[in-house]
């Protein structure tokens, strides 16, 4: 008589597990179709450059004072954290997996943008004489012409050049990842808060995916290029990796920038 149930619990079981196995399949597939046909991981790279102000936030004593008590990148995150916008490009890295049981296809990658005049009330300088070598190949993104195509540069060559349609990036299954570095080029003269968005061909659709949670305003570049530019602000500081304890840019400092930190407050 054991020996009977037992069989008859192994047959019940058998039967379960069969009438389960599909269910669990269905269920596990309608997971993978279901939410945007790409699973997306972004990393914005922390900015390294000078910060602008706008006229409505301008720098105390008391603001000064707590910069000085920060390392050079804390303090750029706490311009960022009152209302300072980094100047010049910024990076983010970009994970993808695939989010169906079939092939998925990135064939655009565009910015949205909102462009406007900037605000200009205060510049604080926090690097000098940056290299701007990218370290490996990158896509570029200019984000105050959404109708540009993405560009492709490859350290080394001649000039840039389109990355789509010639080339498309194909995720054939959820295990396939993709790793792509993105460049944010800014307008030369306006502020831009911008976001980023793919085109993906999930199966015979055409789909618009965001790629970026949050907006990233970036200001200007003629702000880091153009010295004539700082006329236009109400206060220009140096600090960061140039001066040890921030202080007001005397007049001309870039001729002599060890000079224009003060004795002993040179950091470079």
């Amino acid at each position: 008589m054991v020996w009977g149930g037992t069989l008859l619990l192994a047959a019940i079981g058998a039967a379960i597990t069969a009438w389960l196995q599909p269910r669990i399949t269905d269920a596990i597939e309608t997971v993978i179709e279901s939410g945007d046909p790409i699973s997306v991981v972004t990393s914005l790279k922390p900015s390294d450059g000078d910060v602008s102000l706008p006229a409505s936030r301008s720098l105390s004593s008391a603001d000064l004072e707590r910069m000085n008590a920060l390392e050079p990148a804390a303090q750029i995150a706490w311009l960022e954290e009152n209302s300072g916008v980094p100047v010049g490009a910024r990076e983010f890295t970009v994970t993808m997996k695939g989010n169906r049981s079939h092939l998925v296809r990135v064939t655009d990658i565009r910015p949205v943008s909102e462009c406007e005049d900037p605000s200009r009330g205060t510049l604080v300088r926090t690097g000098w004489g940056r290299g701007a070598v990218p370290p490996s190949t990158i896509l570029y993104l200019f984000v105050d012409d959404p109708a540009k195509p993405v560009e492709l540069y490859t350290p080394g060559a001649a000039q840039t050049e389109p990355f789509f349609p010639g080339r498309t990036i194909t995720l054939s299954s959820p295990e396939e990842e993709e790793y792509v570095v993105l460049n944010l080029i800014p307008s030369r003269t306006k502020l831009c808060k911008v976001h980023v968005e793919m085109t993906v061909m999930d199966g015979e659709k055409e789909i618009k995916q965001r790629i970026t949670d949050q907006d990233i305003v970036l200001a200007p570049f003629e702000e880091a290029i153009d010295p004539s530019r700082e006329s236009a602000y109400e206060a220009v500081y140096l600090g960061g990796s140039i001066c040890k304890k921030v202080v007001p840019a005397p007049e001309d400092y870039e001729q002599d920038i060890k000079s224009a930190c003060g004795p002993g407050n040179y950091r470079g």
